[in-house]
């Protein structure tokens, strides 16, 4: 055995007695070799038997044209009896005359190349379960083929739907349903079609890919690629709140809603977040076992009205890590459908806010500030600071009162500590605050960022909001403005 660069060998040769043809199960004569485009071809002479020296060409235009240095597309071997070359994977232009010279004699092979095309552009059909579905395969090529296999195949398992030797039909599954398969040659050209007809489908022909397999000879074969059953299913999402505002330590409740004509065998809910792009499975909801929870404080509930389907899922006691988040649903029908719906779960903030930004007074005067908020919980504790820079640092910060428990304490001791007002009313879900500084100062103008703080009986949130205290008169006795 060997390979050379322009495959010449010195061999040992005492007779040249023609060629033979191996692969190839039609030759036209002894002197042709005929395959198709994509497969490789064997072309075969009678090894000689006393040395002298041998080349192969093609030829072309009348002259010999040496082969390319190329192992991947030609492959020379030498047994005791044969000298073969081997073309691979090949083309239209590798056609024509192959000699082989010895000495002074030589002898030629013709290679005969067929066109080969698949039609085909179609890899996936969706179908539901109990329909029936046809299947076509088509293919161009003037060189008729030899055998033709239809199968299926998936996890190891190869089961032939149906098998034509020479254009007559062999064999075809026989499972207890009536499944028709067809091939012929189409109009009058050079175009083959194989069909398959599949009736009643079932959820056990989802799971295989399906194949047609062309073989011109033993090492000669085309196969185009699968076909894949997809399940179809009439399912479609309908419209329910999104996205779902809530508060700190309330129930959530997230409502999915879809139509579908078939029963999901499974749903599974996670939640995912749009920041760290994490993602956690919250339970798993199947026929068999029901829901299970994955996580603490999570309920499931799924009912169905005719067609429509209802999913429930209810965060318990929501923590500030339950929100900013998307809770997904995803439904499942078998391994072949799946269909994902999202809601973002958003918190409800506090809202605090005053009815002008600036109160202007002069010291000696009473200064009213008044601040109103809107929160479905009620007030845990305030307090009031205040600065002479803006949205500076704590420490730049001082106190001058704060309540709680029903107590408020003033923090500015100058008057017997009766400089200071407070005040608070609640409602449902809003209230207001008052805050009274008696008899102001200059130093109660030059920390003129007056600033309250409230935390409510949640704990989730506490918020501020900052009233500036301005002079009404400037000059220069009193440059407060």
């Amino acid at each position: 055995m060997g390979m050379v660069s322009v495959l010449y060998l010195t061999m040992s040769i005492f007779l040249f007695k023609g060629n033979q043809v191996r692969g190839n199960r039609f030759p036209d004569t002894k002197q042709s070799v005929s395959s198709v485009v994509g497969c490789d071809a064997d072309l075969i002479w009678e090894s000689p038997e006393k040395d002298y020296r041998m080349s192969i060409a093609k030829i072309k235009n009348s002259k010999e044209e040496q082969l390319d240095n190329n192992i991947k597309k030609y492959w020379l071997e030498r047994t005791p009896r044969n000298v073969i070359l081997t073309i691979k994977e090949l083309e239209m232009k590798d056609a024509g005359y192959y000699r082989i010279t010895i000495g002074s004699k030589h002898e030629d092979i013709n290679l005969i190349v067929t066109d080969f095309q698949w039609k085909n552009n179609v890899t996936a059909k969706y179908v539901r379960v109990g329909d029936t579905i046809d299947l076509c395969w088509e293919f161009v090529t003037k060189r008729p083929a030899d055998t033709i296999r239809l199968y299926r195949a998936a996890a190891g398992i190869r089961q032939v739907l149906a098998r034509w030797e020479n254009g007559n039909q062999q064999a075809n599954i026989a499972d207890g349903r009536i499944i028709q398969c067809y091939f012929h040659k189409y109009g009058n050209g050079d175009t083959y079609r194989a069909y398959l007809t599949l009736p009643n489908i079932t959820i056990d022909d989802f799971k295989y890919e399906y194949i047609i397999e062309v073989a011109f000879n033993d090492i000669c074969l085309k196969t185009e690629e699968p076909v894949h059953l997809k399940r179809e299913v009439n399912f479609k999402w309908m419209s329910s709140p999104n996205p779902v505002n809530s508060t700190i330590k309330d129930d959530v409740k997230l409502v999915w809603k879809y139509d579908s004509s078939e029963l999901a065998n499974k749903i599974i809910l996670t939640r995912y977040s749009n920041i760290t792009k994490e993602r956690k499975q919250l339970g798993i909801w199947n026929f068999e076992k029901g829901f299970q929870s994955k996580v603490e404080g999570i309920k499931f509930n799924k009912s169905n009205t005719n067609q429509e389907v209802n999913i429930i899922m209810t965060i318990q006691n929501a923590n500030k890590d339950a929100f900013d988040h998307f809770y997904e649903c995803q439904v499942f029908y078998g391994v072949f459908f799946n269909s994902v719906s999202g809601i973002e779960l958003v918190p409800v903030l506090p809202h605090i806010y005053s009815d002008t930004m600036v109160v202007k007074s002069r010291p000696t005067e009473d200064v009213k500030f008044v601040w109103h908020f809107r929160y479905a919980f009620p007030v845990l504790w305030v307090r009031f600071r205040r600065s002479s820079v803006q949205n500076g640092p704590a420490n730049a910060e001082y106190d001058i009162g704060h309540w709680h428990n029903e107590t408020f304490t003033p923090k500015l001791t100058d008057n017997g500590g009766k400089r200071i007002e407070f005040n608070k009313t609640e409602g449902d879900g809003d209230g207001q605050i008052t805050l009274s500084l008696l008899n102001t100062t200059k130093d109660d103008f030059s920390k003129k960022y007056y600033i309250i703080y409230l935390a409510f009986k949640d704990l989730g949130f506490s918020e501020s909001h900052c009233i500036i205290l301005k002079g009404n008169i400037c000059h220069s006795v009193y440059p407060y403005c």
